[in-house]
C-alpha cells in the first residue's frame, strides 16, 4: 500500500514567506528554513468563516521531518521520515 496525501487548504505556489498572513508564521518558517531536521515542502492558506461571520486565516507550513534519530524499524511504528502540517492562527490551538 503507498503514501497518500491530502492538500489541506490551499497551497501556495512558492515558499515566499511574505505570503503568510501572520509575522509569527514567518518566524516560524525562517526557524524550519534553517534547522537541519526539517525540508520545507510548502505553504498553505485556510480560510474559515465563524458563526458570527468573520473571516480567519490560518497560515500552514508543511515540511518533511526527519532528524536521523528513529530507526526505521522501530516498535511503535514512527517513520524515519514524516510530513507534517505546522498551522498557524494567533490565539488559537490547531493539529493536523
Amino acid at each position: 500500500m503507498g503514501t497518500g496525501f491530502h492538500t489541506l487548504g490551499g497551497l501556495l505556489p512558492d515558499l515566499d514567506g511574505a505570503r503568510l498572513e501572520h509575522e509569527d508564521s514567518r518566524r516560524l518558517l525562517k526557524a524550519c528554513l534553517k534547522h537541519h531536521a526539517f525540508e520545507v515542502t510548502g505553504l498553505l492558506r485556510i480560510e474559515t468563516v465563524d458563526a458570527q461571520g468573520s473571516r480567519h486565516i490560518i497560515d500552514g507550513i508543511v515540511v518533511e521531518c526527519c532528524d536521523g534519530t528513529v530507526p526505521s524499524r522501530n516498535p511503535t511504528g514512527i517513520k524515519p521520515r514524516e510530513r507534517l502540517a505546522l498551522l498557524h492562527e494567533p490565539g488559537q490551538a490547531h493539529s493536523a
